[in-house]
């Protein structure tokens, strides 16, 4: 039997008007070909990407509302979100970036800026 036949087959089983996930279809044809690799970028919803950040949802959707993730999440039937998860390494990369580096534990405390800087720009004679 050809694929185009297995097909027919399949399809024959359900009504006309009825749409039909590709997914579904393929399931149904026992197609074993296809490989993760294939598939599209893994999409991430707002509670996933909550929990894995360790964060409310009103907060990444407030992320993602302001552009955050640089225009890679999309917006399903004007209701949810879903962020590839390259998207959320990307948006990672760029929160450490703004903090500075990193301190290191095993490095021990690391030196900080003279903390009595203030007073030396400070108006003799009285207060500010």
């Amino acid at each position: 039997m050809t694929p185009l036949d297995q097909l027919r087959q399949v399809l024959a089983a359900v009504p006309r008007e009825t749409l039909v996930p590709a997914g579904w279809v393929i399931d149904q044809l026992g197609d074993t070909t296809s490989s993760p690799a294939d598939a599209g970028p893994e999409l991430l919803t707002v509670s996933s990407l909550a929990a894995l950040l360790h964060r409310a949802p009103s907060t990444v959707r407030g992320w993602l509302q302001r552009g955050d993730f640089e225009s890679a999440a999309v917006r399903v039937h004007g209701r949810s979100w879903l962020v590839p998860r390259e998207a959320v390494t990307g948006f990672l990369e760029r929160q450490r970036g703004r903090r500075g580096p990193e301190r290191s534990v095993a490095g021990g405390p690391q030196p900080v800026g003279d903390l009595g800087a203030w007073r030396k720009v400070r108006p003799k004679g009285g207060t500010a």
